[in-house]
């Protein structure tokens, strides 16, 4: 991109909510948005969906997103973030939305041990401001690997986010394993999207260890997972067992649940038991 000129994005008059979807902006069209949004004060609602956005894309928006407290709403579904997205913007995406000082000077030691630099001193200045963002939606990504561990590891610590969709990538045993951890510690995440993420078993039984004490999440999608018989009572057992859990809807649609009825008839019906109980009145 050396060379090329860079025009800002300029929103003028009072409108909150701007869409801007398969446009094909690119990496390009995300660096002229940052410098919009940099000065924007006024928009609430912004959705860059199918832009062909790369982790290079996420870093221009991240930075500009540290300085601009009104955006509540994010929608950067069906763009090409992925792996990278772990040392190239990971930390400055999400850490900015409430991350605390010390994990944003973690992160700057993992740029410098790969050689890189992270010299943004405006960034680690205004992690404690930007309070605006409550929606984010990485869904139809390519978030898999260290990047998903990365970034489910930061929820645990954002004091902001009530929502967040993270279907349709590949976070896996690894990433389940990070969420669930991040269940334990955050106390203010309220819906969370993971269906579609090729979560096996063993990710839904870690999962589950942090809806056992999880007190805010209310909805939680894990449909369209491998979880098999094994995670779908594991979920259900540990939401029964946290009596001060919010959980009104948890969605476990074409989990792949074994229907062998001879082998394993007495724990779907024990899955069935608990379905009722829980949430009595959802089913006929």
């Amino acid at each position: 991109m050396e060379g090329s000129s860079i025009e800002p994005f300029y929103f003028r008059g009072r409108s909150n909510c701007t869409k801007m979807l398969i446009n094909g902006l690119g990496d390009l069209g995300a660096q002229a948005m940052a410098s919009m949004l940099k000065e924007n004060n006024t928009l609430v609602r912004l959705s860059v969906s199918n832009n062909g956005f790369t982790d290079c894309s996420a870093e221009f928006l991240s930075l500009a997103l540290v300085t601009n407290a009104k955006l509540q709403y994010l929608d950067l579904s069906h763009n090409i973030l992925g792996d990278t997205i772990y040392f190239s913007c990971n930390h400055v995406m999400l850490l900015q939305m409430g991350y605390t000082r010390g994990c944003f000077l973690r992160g700057k030691r993992l740029f410098e041990e790969k050689g890189q630099s992270l010299n943004h001193q405006d960034t680690l200045e205004g992690l404690s401001e930007n309070t605006g963002l409550k929606t984010l939606n990485l869904a139809w990504n390519c978030i898999r690997g260290r990047g998903a561990v990365m970034l489910a590891s930061g929820l645990a610590s954002n004091i902001f986010l009530r929502s967040v969709d993270l279907s349709f990538n590949g976070f896996g045993k690894e990433g389940a394993v990070a969420l669930g951890q991040a269940l334990k510690e955050n106390n203010v995440l309220e819906e969370l999207n993971i269906s579609n993420n090729r979560i096996p078993p063993e990710g839904a039984l870690r999962l589950a260890t942090g809806l056992r004490v999880n007190k805010t999440i209310k909805s939680l999608n894990v449909g369209k997972n491998p979880v098999q018989n094994a995670g779908c009572y594991s979920l259900l057992k540990s939401i029964q067992a946290n009596k001060d859990s919010a959980m009104e809807i948890l969605d476990l649609s074409v989990s792949y649940i074994a229907y062998a009825f001879s082998n394993t008839g007495s724990l779907l019906l024990y899955i069935f038991t608990l379905c009722l109980s829980l949430f009595p009145g959802h089913f006929c």
